[in-house]
């Protein structure tokens, strides 16, 4: 299922026992990154091989597997029982901002692994092993909170009675900062993170203001915390749109601590991903220009679990109706949302349901004309052009990184793809492209004073021939996205030329 991975975690593990018994010893945390572990008890002489393959997410031990959804974050060994013997604690966390934490506590009899316990769906959750017991971290939001920020923690505490583990004692704490020293990070004005998002939404062709209420929720505009990329403690989720390189390993993780521009685009991309994700319920015509159309596809950013169906009641307010209460407080835009009574009262909605699109509908301008360029951004074999809008056929293909040019004066809704009307910048191709492949050309006029002319494009020529390494800007000179400042970009800039 798209968005979703398998851990499958095997352990080999030989037990030799003896008749002295173990003392309650500090929990070993397994470093992920290390194949082979090898673990002896010191009094008993216990011995557990396991063997680690982060790569595709295995932990091996003797063909005995347990499954887990999400990436592996966490692997303990305790004696958490207090019977002399480690037990094995394998913690998971799921796709989204929501980076919900699973984990399983297994005791080895003769060899066998048998499940003590287990939690799931813990939202933003952390998990330690101290002095015999499960400590699960979780946040505590304030109002007015950002979702990576939290005001405090809550250590929860779990001790095992003898037949499971129960609480034991609950402890508040209020997260850290990041470093005992300010870091060289400035937060630029909101007026410039607006205008960057405006700028991307357009580029990658989904709604300003989507894009802009989920980068207030998640990190409320912040790209820096006492001048350190802003991460929650324990993840590897940074900046603006909290993008987190366990599961999106194509982006550059320096770049999304550091380059704004990079984070934002970044997380706008993820989010038009989650819009055109096929395990996930449609709304109305599922037309990008439709607000209310995006419901499942915020859900969907945050996490797809039933953590975020407000009937379930596993948080006061659920991620897409927050962020939907942000477009109308921070941005001035109405959203209506799906009445919850539609929803199921349990579980995730159905991926094949399509629900009508609420009333008052709200239809906005993706910000994509007549006379814009759009890129092919297909990897292989390039994006196809039909004859009509709707049941068309196929009049030929463009290559990846190939630009074209909007003619039409409006897209049309085809069968839940938004299509324009666009032809070849050689005049060969003339036809309807569907929005998912393509993205808009970046903006010609690098110098930004406000028109594309031939200071924009001396600019251009004297990085003519270099790759992209986003350092000091330069991947905006790169109209097309190929990774080189080369003469196509420069003849892109030309056709944008006054």
């Amino acid at each position: 299922m798209n968005g979703k991975r398998t851990i499958m975690i095997s352990i080999l593990i030989f037990v030799v026992l003896f008749n002295l018994k173990l003392s309650v010893a500090a929990a070993q945390e397994l470093d992920l990154n290390q194949m082979t572990h090898t673990i002896v008890t010191e009094d008993r002489g216990d011995v557990l091989n396991m063997t680690i393959d982060q790569a595709q997410g295995m932990v091996t031990v003797n063909d005995q597997i347990i499954s887990m959804e999400g990436y592996l974050y966490k692997v303990f060994v305790n004696d958490l029982t207090g019977d002399g013997h480690y037990e094995i604690i394998v913690s998971s966390k799921k796709e989204g901002t929501a980076s919900l934490l699973s984990y399983s506590v297994y005791d080895v009899l003769n060899g066998e692994l048998n499940s003590l316990y287990k939690k799931e769906n813990i939202y933003k959750g952390r998990i330690e092993i101290n002095e015999g017991s499960i400590v699960e971290w979780i946040p505590v939001y304030a109002e007015g909170d950002a979702n990576a920020w939290p005001s405090a923690y809550m250590q929860n505490m779990y001790r095992f009675d003898g037949t499971t583990f129960v609480p034991d004692r609950a402890v508040e704490t209020v997260p850290q900062r990041q470093s005992l020293t300010i870091g060289p990070g400035v937060n630029p004005s909101r007026a410039e993170i607006e205008s960057i998002m405006e700028e991307v939404a357009a580029r990658v062709g989904i709604p300003a203001c989507i894009l802009k209420s989920i980068g207030y929720t998640e990190s409320t505009f912040r790209q820096y915390k006492d001048g350190y990329p802003l991460s929650p403690v324990g993840e590897s989720s940074w900046g603006i749109m909290q993008v987190n390189t366990k599961w999106h390993p194509e982006y550059s993780e320096e770049r999304l601590k550091y380059d704004i521009r990079y984070n934002i685009q970044a997380g706008a991309e993820i989010l038009k991903n989650k819009w055109h994700r096929t395990d996930i319920p449609k709304v109305g015509n599922h037309d990008l220009r439709v607000l209310e159309d995006w419901y499942f596809a915020i859900w969907a950013y945050n996490g797809w679990s039933d953590v975020n169906n407000p009937n379930c009641n596993l948080k006061p307010e659920v991620y897409q109706d927050k962020v939907i209460g942000f477009a109308q407080a921070q941005f001035g835009q109405a959203v209506t949302r799906i009445d919850s009574d539609l929803l199921p009262q349990t579980g995730k909605p159905a991926s094949d349901e399509i629900y009508t699109t609420p009333q008052p509908q709200h239809l906005i301008d993706l910000g994509i004309h007549k006379g814009d360029i759009l890129i092919d951004m297909t990897d292989e074999s390039g994006v196809n052009l039909r004859d009509q809008a709707q049941d068309g056929l196929t009049v030929g293909s463009l290559s990846p990184r190939e630009g074209m040019l909007v003619v039409g004066e409006e897209p049309v809704v085809d069968g839940h793809y938004l299509r324009y009307h666009v032809k070849t910048l050689d005049d060969a191709l003339e036809g309807w492209v569907v929005l998912k492949y393509v993205q808009k050309m970046r903006n010609s006029d690098v110098n930004k004073d406000g028109i594309t002319d031939v200071f924009d494009l001396v600019k251009l020529s004297r990085k003519m021939g270099c790759f992209i390494t986003g350092e000091n800007g330069d991947d905006q000179l790169d109209m097309n996205d190929d990774g080189e400042i080369d003469t196509y970009d420069f003849m892109l800039a030309a056709k944008k030329y006054h």
